[in-house]
Order: C-alpha cells, then sequence, then structure tokens
C-alpha cells in the first residue's frame, strides 16, 4: 500500500504538467472509459477512469486554474500528434521541474512520459521519479461508473469532480 500512496503523489506531480497553465492546450478525450496503465518505480499501477466532453473539459480547466497558481514557468510545444511539456512548479510544498513527452491521438490511445525532479516533501518522496503512462479508450463507460469517476486499485472508487470540488482545511 506504501507503494501505491507515493505512486499516487507522483501521479499528481504528473498530471499537474499536462494540466499546468492555461497555455496548456490538450485535445480532448474521446468520451467514454478509458484504462490508465502507470508504471513507476517498478511497479504498474492499473487505473480506470470515466468520462464525458463536458466534465473532461471541466476537470482540465480546473486542472489548469489550479497549477496555473502553482507553476511559474510552463512551456509546451506540439510536432505532428507529439505534445512536449515543460515545467516548473510549486506543489504542496515541492518544487518540480517536469519534462512529458504526450503522443497519440486522445481518440483511442496516448502515452505520457514525465520525467520529475523534486526538491522538499517528504522523506520517503523520491527526488527523480519517471512516470509512464499507456492511456488506452477501453468503450462506453460501464453501468456504475459515471464521468468523473476513477476505479484504483483495489476497488476504490472516487468521483474526481467531487474531488475538485472540495477544499482543504484551513
Amino acid at each position: 500500500m506504501k507503494i501505491v500512496s507515493i505512486a499516487l503523489g507522483l501521479l499528481a506531480a504528473a498530471i499537474a504538467v499536462p494540466a499546468a497553465a492555461d497555455e496548456i492546450n490538450l485535445p480532448a478525450r474521446k468520451s467514454g472509459e478509458w484504462q490508465i496503465v502507470m508504471q513507476v518505480a517498478g511497479h504498474t499501477i492499473t487505473t480506470q477512469q470515466c468520462v464525458d466532453a463536458a466534465t473532461d473539459k471541466e476537470m482540465m480547466q480546473s486542472g489548469f486554474a489550479k497549477a496555473g497558481e502553482d507553476c511559474s514557468s510552463v512551456k509546451q510545444s506540439q510536432d505532428g500528434s507529439t505534445i512536449t511539456i515543460d515545467a516548473k512548479c510549486t506543489i504542496g510544498g515541492m518544487q518540480t521541474q517536469t519534462h512529458a513527452v504526450v503522443t497519440g491521438d486522445f481518440q483511442s490511445a496516448y502515452t505520457v512520459d514525465a520525467v520529475s525532479d523534486i526538491t522538499g516533501g517528504p522523506p520517503q518522496m523520491p527526488k527523480h521519479s519517471e512516470v509512464k503512462q499507456n492511456v488506452s479508450w477501453v468503450g462506453a463507460c460501464p453501468a456504475g461508473m459515471e464521468p468523473g469517476d476513477i476505479e484504483m486499485p483495489g476497488g476504490m472508487k472516487m468521483n474526481l469532480k467531487q474531488l475538485q470540488m472540495m477544499k482543504p482545511p484551513g
């Protein structure tokens, strides 16, 4: 379970890059169920996520707004179906410098390769990470999953839209 917690922290840092600022322009994903296979620190974590056009756009805009506050520098370039993003951000007291390469079409499958160097944060948090996500469209969202739902390893389900509405204490 500890590796899952660390991986989720790294995932949060890696996800902040594609959603890092208003200037980032990623294509909309096809509506339906997406499988995300993340490889980090020699472990594979597979999640399922349900999106529709409105939810995907809303989650991206929310990520843009939040990360726009957290990132001092974000640069994006695109060559065909390859998007490269370099960002310097402060997330939860950690300074991150991330280089991410996104390839694919966002309608059937894409890959995110992110390399991050982190300063600060909890002692168990790796200071260098390489995260690879293979994301593929599965089909229509299954019964019991609604847009914004993500199913984690072990069957734990949460709704990302609801999490975004939660405010941190303080």
